[in-house]
């Protein structure tokens, strides 16, 4: 196995607007080792690292929250899970991001973050940016071993809900081992 090249993925997004307000974005792909056609912008593995780049996160229905999220996994186990948002809006936000990925063993691996966005008429930060690498590590053969990913971000929403979509989205795993510090 290769590992010194991009990879080929399939992706599939889905937006949702509850009557809550609540404004979910997702995606998600396989992770292959055959050789592209062209260069994969979500999933490159070089160098015995894998990184999984959510590109840019775009909330609908006029909410006006955006970003980006990143993870690399690293062929020792280590993780390194950043990413941005940003409130352009009015109004304040809460706004959360998870990510999950599958090894060939069934395990499954999350990350997930969240935080609060100040909008035009509150004092404080509209951006809400992130830099996390846990001391907790994946198992050394799953960090080899990834097949799939799949991430969740939304504004308002409950953070281990959206985990467990990830994890169902990814047609569930034998365990689920949470990676934040």
């Amino acid at each position: 196995m290769s590992v010194d090249h991009d990879v080929d993925v399939t992706s599939t997004y889905e937006v949702k607007l509850t009557a809550e307000g609540v404004s979910l974005v997702s995606g998600g792909s396989e992770i292959s080792d055959r050789e592209p056609s062209e260069p994969s912008q979500f999933v490159t593995r070089a160098h015995g690292e894998t990184t999984l780049n959510t590109g840019p996160i775009v909330f609908h229905s006029g909410v006006p929250v955006g970003g980006w999220g990143a993870l690399t996994v690293f062929g020792a186990g280590g993780s390194r899970f950043s990413g941005h948002f940003h409130d352009s809006g009015a109004g304040n936000y809460d706004v959360a991001l998870a990510i999950v990925v599958k090894a060939q063993s069934g395990t499954a691996y999350a990350w997930a973050t969240q935080g609060h966005l100040n909008g035009t008429f509150t004092p404080g930060s509209r951006d809400y940016n992130w830099d996390i690498s846990p001391l907790r590590s994946l198992d050394t053969g799953d960090a080899n071993s990834l097949v799939s990913w799949w991430w969740q971000a939304a504004t308002n929403w409950n953070i281990g809900g959206m985990v467990n979509s990830c994890v169902s989205n990814l047609g569930g795993a034998s365990r689920v081992v949470w990676l934040n510090p």
